[in-house]
C-alpha cells in the first residue's frame, strides 16, 4: 500500500516530453521492412519542493551568576558576659606544714597544717562546712572527717590541723585533704600533704 502511495506521488510530479507519431518502417533493396529508430522515452524525475518548516529558534543557556563568598558572622556574645562570677565557696592555700617531700623516720607523728583563706562570697558555718579526707595513704590518726569550730568569713584566715604518723615503710606517701560543703557534697578546695620516709 505504501509502493503504491509512493509510486502515485512520483506519477504526478513526473514531466514527460511531447509524444511523436511512430513513423512508419521503410523499405530497403532486399525488400525487409527496417524500422526507424524512435525517440527514446526520457524521464526526468523532479524531486518536490522542501518543505517550509520553520526553524526553531536555539534558546540560549541560562547564564551562571556567581555565589558571593562566605561572609563570616559575628559570633554571639553571651548576655553578661564580663568578669567572671565570685563562687560561693572558694579557697586559697596560704601556707601548709610541713614542706613537701619533709622526711620523717616510720611511725613518727607530725601535724599537717594548712593556713587557707576564704575567697567565696559565703561565710564557711560550723555544721555547713567540713574538712574531710578525699585520697591518698592513710596517715591520719583520728576521724577522716572534722567539722569546723569556728565561723569563717569571706577574707578571713582559717588554720587547719590534721594529727598524722608517718608509715612503718620506708617511701613516699601523700594524703589529700579537702573542705566540703557538707549539703551538697562538694569538695571546693583541697591540699596534700607529701612526705618521705627514710
Amino acid at each position: 500500500m505504501l509502493v503504491v502511495f509512493a509510486l502515485a506521488a512520483m506519477a504526478c510530479s513526473l514531466s514527460l516530453p511531447a509524444q511523436t507519431a511512430p513513423t512508419p518502417p521503410t523499405a530497403t533493396a532486399d525488400g525487409v521492412g527496417a524500422q526507424k529508430p524512435t525517440d527514446a522515452l526520457t524521464v526526468t524525475l523532479t524531486p518536490p519542493p522542501p518543505s517550509q518548516t520553520p526553524t526553531g529558534t536555539k534558546t540560549p543557556y541560562p547564564t551562571i551568576t556567581p555565589i558571593p563568598s562566605d561572609t563570616p558572622i559575628p559570633s554571639a556574645t553571651p548576655l553578661g558576659a564580663g568578669p567572671t562570677a565570685t563562687p560561693q565557696y572558694a579557697c586559697e592555700l596560704i601556707e601548709k606544714i610541713p614542706d613537701q617531700w619533709a622526711a620523717f623516720k616510720p611511725r613518727n607523728t607530725f601535724q599537717a597544717i594548712w593556713k587557707v583563706k576564704n575567697t567565696g562570697t559565703m561565710a564557711w558555718l560550723p555544721g555547713r562546712v567540713v574538712l574531710k579526707y578525699i585520697s591518698g595513704v592513710k596517715m591520719y590518726t583520728g576521724e577522716d572527717r572534722q567539722d569546723l569550730t569556728t565561723e569563717t568569713a569571706p577574707g578571713s584566715l582559717l588554720l587547719l590541723i590534721v594529727n598524722m604518723m608517718a608509715p612503718k615503710e620506708q617511701g613516699d606517701y601523700a594524703a589529700t585533704w579537702g573542705l566540703v560543703e557538707r549539703r551538697t557534697g562538694v569538695t571546693f578546695c583541697s591540699f596534700t600533704a607529701k612526705i618521705i620516709v627514710k
